[in-house]
């Protein structure tokens, strides 16, 4: 895929559910929508495609299209809003392949930013989502043998993340490699150590609790996050966030 975009502005990071029907007569900016469950019918203007969970669609600004919820599943996505000179003119789908644990990682990272305080942060992880856009069909045999190799840990990982008996150890010995080697795989195909991904998303997690309000206690959050140890957790929070977990956390 050739992409170029020049005069970036970023707008939003959102993740909204999908409704059963939308119609857009014209796209106001450019968007990349990252499926992350469901599925959703969409017909620009002839155009006809149906994104499934893992898959992005990027869609120029001015595009007409429709989109119609398959089933009764609830879908939901990551929409990223920007302005630029943009050099794709039609709606086009890509399958994330390899790089979908990654992308997804920093869409939450990103949806979790307060958008003029973290703006030049969020700036760095959508030059970083364009960049493995950009490497989605240049992905070869190597890169899906490696990610065959590592599913059984994707799996563990995708079921046992918020799990606080969840060890690094697991994952390594899920898909019967060493840990080095399975370390030096997965940093290589998402950017991260195992641990520090674990972390990361944990930390996101807990930090979107307390900001929603859903939970009663920093204790509760940390928990439900995969925290055992809340010392520990208030610890990492505030070298991660700048600030002690607060259930009065201000976005």
């Amino acid at each position: 895929m050739n992409l170029n975009i020049d005069n970036l502005k970023l707008i939003s990071v959102l993740k909204p559910v999908s409704p059963q029907k939308i119609q857009i007569p014209s796209r106001p900016s450019h968007a990349y929508v990252f499926r992350e469950s469901g599925a959703v019918d969409y017909d620009f203007a002839g155009f006809k495609t149906r994104q499934e969970a893992g898959e992005v669609l990027i869609i120029p600004k001015g595009t007409a299209f429709t989109a119609n919820l398959v089933g009764n599943e609830e879908s939901r996505y990551t929409v990223i809003n920007f302005d630029g000179d943009f050099s794709i003119t039609k709606a086009m789908k890509l399958n994330l392949g390899s790089e979908a644990l990654r992308i997804f990682a920093i869409l939450d990272n990103l949806a979790a930013m307060d958008h003029e305080r973290d703006i030049f942060w969020m700036l760095s992880g959508f030059y970083e989502i364009t960049a493995r856009l950009l490497k989605t069909e240049q992905a070869d045999y190597h890169t899906r043998e490696t990610l065959s190799l590592m599913e059984p840990a994707l799996k563990l990982l995708r079921h046992d993340l918020f799990n606080p008996t969840l060890k690094v150890s697991a994952l390594h010995e899920a898909c019967g490699i060493s840990d080095t080697y399975f370390r030096t795989l997965f940093t290589s195909q998402f950017g991260v150590s195992p641990k520090k991904y674990i972390l990361d998303r944990r930390l996101i997690h807990a930090k979107q609790l307390l900001d929603s309000g859903e939970c009663s206690s920093v204790g509760d959050a940390a928990e439900l996050s995969g925290f055992e140890d809340p010392l520990y957790f208030s610890r990492v929070f505030k070298n991660r966030y700048g600030y002690p977990p607060s259930l009065d956390l201000v976005k």
